[in-house]
């Protein structure tokens, strides 16, 4: 999202803490590499097995119920292709799968980003309960039908079932985050959440609508930029695995150069973010710069569809920190919700004239973000969020909401959660 953006990266993921399934054995994934006859069938690779064996016995609601032998089986061939150095073969001819964005005679294309840790939570340490997850889907529910998670993680699984479970109707573009493979423990961590995106995508095929492969692991500022060739290697086997059209996330200013148009190539669709706010525009000509911003990404890549992965204004920042991209320095336009207000009103109104699938970002304030405790409370990136970190509107949506109205209007008048059972297969 912007020159400093290794500061929002997650830590390393951490292996689910439900319990496997009795019976369950993993015993194959130490002599998988030896059988191979692969290079990496050495002690790295086998704790890569090791992880992702160990992944199958506790991703999800939907998983632990599926029987040992189909768990243990079907997902062997992604496993081992995992734990390969090498690139899976092309799809030839290379179909497209297309993003699909209606339900029931409405378009869901204008999306939200949605990060879900509160104050005192974030990645790799303590998370919201499923109450306070429900709380968040029904919040926006009312705005949104469709919503970007940033990696296939616990939080990513909870969140799948309680849309299932209480029939919310809403899809998702589940992410799988990406990091440099510069030791075997990134190594693993990618291909723990590429096998989680896959068994979620199979759990929950009516909410998970695509998968998006890495997030700005490509533009020249990026904090965890990789190797295009193991992002390629990914985005191969995440297709060849699964049903789902598949995209990789990154900033426009890759997007426009012709050495993007190999990367491109590998995808369903392309999603690009555009922030005119980090790039210094104005409010009266920030849509207008959108605009052709995503011109210039689709002159690029010609009859390829496009998907605006991230866009949006924040509330605050710390106008002090100057130099190169800092948010002092780049940000030249008022940082307020009053500015937030009108361009959210302006990309309202651009979004239904364009109808180009789009994700605001994003829909709660995140504190864990941009340092977390570390930095001041001024810090850009605590502050993106249309709520609070208390899940209260901001003046800028509340009034924004007042003009247009929710998208999908409620009968509850009451707070969101209130009356709803977690459980509803529960009394």
């Amino acid at each position: 999202m912007r020159p400093d953006s290794h500061l929002e990266a997650p830590p390393r993921p951490l292996i689910p803490s439900r319990p496997r399934p009795h019976g369950m054995d993993f015993s194959t994934s130490s002599s998988l590499g030896r059988e191979t006859g692969h290079p990496m069938a050495a002690p790295a690779s086998l704790r890569v097995l090791a992880t992702l064996m160990a992944v199958l016995g506790g991703l999800s609601p939907a998983a632990s119920q599926a029987p040992t032998t189909a768990l243990s089986t079907a997902w062997l061939p992604v496993v081992e292709a995992l734990s390969s150095p090498l690139t899976p073969q092309r799809e030839e001819p290379f179909m497209r799968r297309p993003f699909q964005l209606e339900q029931d005679g409405r378009w869901l294309g204008k999306g939200v980003a949605y990060g879900c840790f509160r104050r005192g939570q974030a990645p790799g340490g303590k998370g919201p309960s499923e109450e306070e997850l429900l709380e968040d889907l029904l919040i926006i529910q009312r705005h949104w039908r469709l919503i970007r998670l940033y990696n296939a993680d616990d939080q990513a699984a909870s969140i799948l079932d309680l849309i299932q479970r209480h029939k919310l109707g809403m899809k998702v573009m589940l992410g799988v985050w990406l990091a440099p493979e510069t030791d075997a423990d990134n190594r693993a961590a990618n291909s723990t959440n590429v096998l989680r995106s896959l068994q979620l995508a199979q759990d929950y095929p009516a909410e998970v609508a695509c998968i998006c492969v890495g997030n700005e692991t490509q533009v020249e500022w990026s904090g965890h930029r990789m190797d295009p060739a193991q992002v390629v290697r990914y985005l191969r086997l995440v297709r060849q695995h699964s049903r789902v059209p598949v995209t990789t996330a990154d900033d426009f200013a890759y997007w426009v150069k012709e050495e993007s148009r190999s990367l491109a190539a590998e995808m369903d669709f392309i999603t690009t973010h555009a922030h005119p706010l980090w790039n210094g525009q104005n409010l009266n000509h920030a849509v207008a710069w959108l605009d052709s911003t995503l011109q210039q990404v689709q002159e690029r890549h010609p009859g390829q569809d496009l998907v605006l992965g991230e866009t949006g204004w924040a509330t605050r920042h710390d106008a002090t920190r100057l130099g190169p991209g800092e948010q002092g320095s780049l940000m030249r336009e008022e940082v307020s919700e009053a500015a937030q207000e009108r361009f959210l009103d302006l990309f309202h109104n651009w979004s239904l004239a364009t109808r180009m699938p789009s994700f605001w970002f994003e829909v709660f304030d995140e504190p864990w973000k941009g340092g977390g405790e570390a930095t001041g409370p001024d810090e850009v990136e605590k502050h993106w969020g249309l709520f609070h970190e208390n899940r209260q509107p901001k003046d800028s949506f509340a009034r924004h909401v007042a003009r247009i109205g929710p998208a999908w209007p409620s009968t509850n008048d009451s707070h969101p959660s209130t009356n709803i059972n977690p459980d509803p297969e529960k009394p």
